[in-house]
């Protein structure tokens, strides 16, 4: 009877172990999942940290090509006013350093974010290390007593076993071994369990690792923002020399041409008081001759209406001719030929004096 109980309490024992076995497993499958969950964070929190760097480089790069855009345009239209140009390229220049400036205030703000992140992680770190290493100094003291108090229970238990040995020693036997294998799996969950937390820890090494790069190239990237902007600052200020030597050679051109104008419109004023001269001396040679051509004019007028009176008397004189011929009848061919004399002087004049008419 007494061996019987005994065996009861030692098959007890050997269920509160499993059940506190499997609580320590699910202990080790909690600590899993949150060291799962901190490294999501830390892959998100790197991330984005990634994403604010590119979107700075992204802008950065823009604002440089519209910047060496903007200086080319400017160097190719350099034949435009050099006041207006080297106003445009102050402007230009102004908001480029400010672009600049918005752009690494951008930078120092990702920058501090990003410090802030990484001591924000670190005090949640050492925090859940403080936290866990509280729980663990208290699970293993926990652990120590339970295990001293199994093994107080498992000496007494032997020691009863022992005196109830008989047909109960296969089952005592087949207990030890249980509590045995228990002990075990104990064991190997917490070695398990220390395996994860060192790989954690390594994890967490990596990701400060690969923070402190993302803030190297940070400040590299930044070191180069500003070696690119003092080669940029420097090549404006080349540009501007460029262009005021350019007005200065410009004003003495303008006033070159200037000289040249005033040189051109008095030569002009000299050739328009010379061409009316000419006009004048023209005019006054020419006035006597219209004069001339216009009576010529008149008598040539007078000469055609002449003509046209005696061509009209002509033509009724042939007529009465023709009248006259046709009235002899006949009465001899010497009175013809002189008829036809006549007409035929008549019609050569006609044609003589017609043309000089038309």
């Amino acid at each position: 009877m007494r061996a019987s109980a005994t065996l009861e309490d030692a098959e007890a024992e050997a269920q509160r172990l499993r059940d506190e076995a499997e609580l320590q497993r699910l202990e080790a499958e909690e600590a899993r999942e949150q060291l799962e969950a901190e490294r999501e964070a830390h892959r998100k929190a790197a991330a984005a940290a990634k994403e604010e760097l590119d979107r700075a480089k992204a802008a950065l790069d823009a604002a440089r090509r519209d910047h060496d855009a903007e200086v080319a345009r400017r160097r190719a239209g350099m034949d435009s006013d050099a006041d207006a140009r080297e106003a445009a390229l102050r402007d230009q220049a102004k908001r480029d350093r400010d672009a600049l400036e918005a752009e690494r205030a951008a930078l120092a703000k990702a920058k501090a974010e990003m410090e802030k992140a990484r001591a924000d992680a670190d005090a949640e770190r050492k925090r859940r290390d403080a936290a866990d290493a509280e729980a663990r100094r208290k699970r293993d003291e926990e652990e120590r007593q339970r295990l001293a108090a199994q093994e107080e229970a498992l000496k007494r238990r032997q020691a009863e076993i022992d005196a109830a040995r008989g047909d109960a020693s296969a089952d005592a036997k087949r207990l030890r071994e249980e509590a045995d294998k228990l002990r075990a799996e104990a064991a190997a969950m917490k070695r398990q369990l220390e395996a994860e937390r060192a790989a954690h820890a390594k994890e967490k090494k990596q990701a400060d690792a690969d923070l402190e790069a993302a803030l190297l190239e940070l400040e590299e990237s930044e070191n180069a923002n500003e070696a690119r902007f003092k080669q940029q600052q420097a090549e404006l200020d080349a540009a501007r020399k460029a262009l005021e030597a350019e007005q200065a050679a410009l004003k003495k051109r303008v006033a070159f041409v200037e000289e040249a104008e005033r040189s051109r419109a008095e030569e002009e004023a000299e050739l328009r008081r010379r061409q009316e001269a000419v006009d004048a001396a023209v005019a006054e040679a020419i006035a006597p001759i219209q004069d001339e051509c216009n009576k010529a004019k008149r008598r040539q007028t007078e000469q055609r209406a002449a003509l046209r009176e005696a061509l009209e008397l002509a033509s009724t004189l042939k007529l009465d001719l023709n009248e006259a011929a046709a009235r002899d009848g006949g009465q001899g061919a010497q009175s013809q030929r002189a008829v036809k004399t006549h007409v035929d002087s008549f019609d050569a004049w006609s044609v003589r004096y017609g043309k000089l008419l038309s």
